[in-house]
This record gives structure tokens, C-alpha cells and sequence, in this order.
């Protein structure tokens, strides 16, 4: 049997904020990062769980920056809180499995903890830390993250792949199913009695292959019915070192 290693960090923020998860109305006051306007692409994954009490404020703050342009959110599920009482209806073992990855390659250790906010796939803060996101990510800016055109249709997403200003030779490619938004009431486990917005939430996760980093276009197959199965209304492509993790392009489309 697997051993999930949860850092202390995290039981020390799920006692910080049993209080901010007290009620419904507690969280709905958090305070949003300040942001002036976001001039080029930045990426912000959130590791977050249902049953995670201190993980409604930074699921808020994600709420309130999901309209922003030029940033593009991935919240991504894990299951790892499950055994509390409250199976998360979002949850993916997918989203274990990068979050593990992701600290494993970056920060070179096997802890991972709720609420988890990484930027462009390098830097990472406790999800609640509005100042911290907001400084990261008007500093994220200085480095250039390329866009990418996509189109679906017929049946498979149409990506204008570009030549990349920091290029390096080997990139992964993936393309998240996203469901914009999901309001779930919670029955049991550490926030029940709860109703809850998520946003840009990660329903699926499709493997692209990989890249050289030179223009090209990319067919990626990708059939009705696995849209319709996770409820998508979005598709967000995601390039990535695959030595660093660092996230060196970015596309969306609504579907």
C-alpha cells in the first residue's frame, strides 16, 4: 500500500483556518489578491481538495481571479483528503500523481500539502497567501510564457504551436478538459453543511505527446464523447520543460 507523505504545513494551515471554515459565510469575506492589470500569460495550478478544511478561502481567491485576463487556471482535485469523511467529487488520482511530481522534481522532497498554488510550474505558495500570489504573479510576467492558437473542430483540437523564444529541445504536452464552474454542497468530512463554487476545474487530463519547440502544427485527437463525459466547456494546452517543469507556452478555448 502507498504511503501519502502530507507535510506539516499542511495540518498546521487545517488548524489556522477551521475557524475561516466554520460556517458558509466565513470564507465568502477573504481577501482577494490586488492585481494591477496582467499584461502577459501566467498559469496558476491549485492543488485543493473538498475535504480539506482550510482549502475554502483559497478556492474564493481562485473565484475572484478566474475573470482576470491573461491568467489561466487549472484547479486540480486531489484525493488524498477522501479517508476524512468526504469523497471529493472532483477529485482526480491524476492530480496526485503532478502534484507529487511537481515536488518531487522542484522542490526535491516527497511532502505535498492543501492549498497548494503553483505559478508557471516553478514557484509555489500556501493557496490563502494573497499577497504572495499577487506579487508572484505580477513577477511571473518578466518571463516570457508563448500562446498558443487552438481550434476544435471535427473532432480533434487544432494547436499552432510556435517556435518558442527560450527553447530547449524536449517539452510535454498536455491538454486539460476544464469545467468552468461546479457548485457542490458537501455532506460530510471537515467543510459538510457547506455549498461551494469551484472554478476552472480540471475534469480530465489528456496526454499530447512531445515537442521540439519548433513551429509546427499539432493535430491532437480528441473525440466528442470524452468532452461530454467530463462536462467541459473549455480546453487549456499546456507546454512544459520536461526537466524543469517550467511552463514555456499556454492556449485556451472555449467550447
Amino acid at each position: 500500500m502507498a504511503i501519502i507523505k502530507i507535510s506539516l504545513v499542511c495540518l498546521v494551515f487545517a488548524v489556522a483556518y477551521v475557524s475561516l471554515t466554520a460556517t458558509n459565510s466565513s470564507f465568502s469575506n477573504v481577501e482577494a489578491p490586488v492585481l494591477p492589470p496582467v499584461e502577459s500569460p501566467v498559469v496558476l495550478e491549485l492543488y485543493t481538495s473538498q475535504g480539506c478544511s482550510s482549502c475554502p478561502p483559497a478556492d474564493k481567491i481562485l473565484e475572484s481571479l478566474s475573470h482576470t485576463e491573461n491568467l489561466y487556471i487549472l484547479s486540480c482535485h486531489v484525493t488524498y483528503w477522501d479517508y476524512i469523511g468526504w469523497k471529493d467529487t472532483l477529485g482526480l488520482n491524476v492530480c496526485n500523481t503532478r502534484q507529487r511530481h511537481f515536488v518531487n522534481m522542484v522542490k526535491g522532497t516527497e511532502s505535498v500539502y492543501t492549498p497548494q498554488l503553483v505559478i508557471n510550474g516553478q514557484k509555489d505558495f500556501v493557496g490563502t497567501a494573497s499577497k504572495k500570489i499577487a506579487n508572484a504573479i505580477i513577477a511571473a510576467q518578466e518571463t516570457a510564457i508563448d500562446l498558443i492558437a487552438l481550434e476544435y473542430a471535427d473532432n480533434a483540437l487544432r494547436a499552432e504551436l510556435p517556435t518558442l523564444q527560450n527553447r530547449s529541445d524536449s517539452y510535454k504536452l498536455r491538454v486539460f478538459l476544464i469545467q468552468k464552474i461546479h457548485t457542490t454542497p458537501i455532506g460530510r468530512g471537515e467543510n459538510r453543511n457547506k455549498t461551494i463554487n469551484y472554478v476552472q476545474n480540471v475534469k480530465d487530463i489528456y496526454d499530447a505527446g512531445n515537442w521540439n519547440g519548433r513551429a509546427t502544427t499539432r493535430m491532437i485527437p480528441l473525440p466528442p464523447h470524452r468532452i461530454r463525459e467530463a462536462g467541459a466547456d473549455q480546453l487549456i494546452i499546456l507546454v512544459k520543460e520536461e526537466k524543469s517543469g517550467t511552463v514555456r507556452a499556454v492556449g485556451r478555448v472555449d467550447l
